[in-house]
């Protein structure tokens, strides 16, 4: 088992490279792995780090970013917006067809049951119950990996760029058209505003306040489950700019 020796480990996409910042040092490093535009990054219990690209598939380094290697064998789409890890450190990769599951790292089968033609933006997961975000499509949810519920019922705009899912199960989407919520096993989500923001990522910290990030306003906060929001831009070099969050992990 690899051990990630460093005291705070950020990672941020910038094209085709991904970087992480040592507490220590604070300069940024390169990581590689140099092959596509990087889309998403997860560690698994190892310590091994999975990068999905835009348009190279998946990327896997087992020595802390030193070197890598492909480790998509199975899937048949190169395009992976998103990677996430299950609670039984299964992973499972969303692409332009579908989502694939692998228990090694190396080897995906893909899921069935989720409609086609679909770019999967977004995996979460509430214990054994797995999100799917379909883009232009809906959030589906399943707790079998094989039957899918379609959630989609007051989702004005089904363009989902991520989902968060709190402690108590209460399910949150940044879409192309503001913040939406939707309670454990619940059928229907709310809107929680920002309509007229591209909100592209979502985040809780340890206090249970929300943190999203938007694509021309910069970051507001909620502190209230998304009854109110703030932004929070003081510091920020420019707040315009198309924005993803980057934290500790």
């Amino acid at each position: 088992m690899i051990k990630i020796r460093f005291s705070l480990f950020v990672f941020i996409f910038l094209l085709v490279n991904l970087f992480y910042i040592e507490k220590s040092s604070g300069e940024w490093k390169i990581l590689g792995p140099y092959s596509g535009i990087i889309t998403s990054v997860v560690i698994d219990k190892n310590g091994y780090i999975y990068a999905g690209t835009e348009g190279s598939g998946i990327y896997k380094s087992i020595d802390e970013g030193k070197s890598w290697s492909p480790a998509g064998n199975g899937i048949n789409n190169p395009f992976i917006p998103s990677i996430a890890i299950s609670p039984d450190g299964a992973i499972f990769a969303g692409t332009r067809d579908g989502v694939y599951k692998s228990s090694d790292g190396e080897s995906w089968t893909r899921l069935s049951g989720l409609p086609s033609g679909y770019q999967v933006q977004y995996i979460a997961f509430d214990g054994d119950t797995i999100y799917a975000a379909l883009w232009s499509n809906a959030v589906y949810r399943s707790n079998d990996e094989k039957n899918w519920e379609m959630l989609k019922e007051g989702l004005s705009n089904p363009f989902v760029n991520s989902i968060l899912i709190d402690k108590d199960g209460t399910v949150y989407a940044a879409s192309e058209g503001g913040a939406y919520r939707s309670h454990r096993n619940g059928k229907k989500w709310e809107s929680l505003g920002l309509v007229e923001n591209i909100v592209t990522s979502a985040i809780m910290d340890g206090k249970g306040r929300i943190y999203v990030s938007t694509w021309r306003d910069g970051i507001f906060r909620t502190t209230d489950g998304g009854q109110d929001w703030k932004a929070v831009t003081k510091g920020l070099s420019n707040s315009n700019k198309p924005s993803d969050f980057i934290y500790p992990c």
